[in-house]
């Protein structure tokens, strides 16, 4: 029974981190899309100023 318990607990700690690490993961992602747009809108605007007046 506590053999159980144990591997219980140590499942649960686990499905924890998981999580955790997978909600770190997401707002990883999801910093790197932003920052993807910021330098898309960037070179964007480089090309648009440039073409502008040259």
């Amino acid at each position: 029974m506590n053999l159980l318990h144990e591997d219980l607990a140590r499942a649960q700690i686990q499905a924890r981190l998981d999580a955790g690490r997978e909600h770190r993961r997401a707002a990883e992602a999801r910093r790197a899309r932003r920052r993807n747009r910021e330098e898309r809108k960037l070179t964007l605007r480089t090309l648009l100023v440039r073409t502008r007046y040259v």
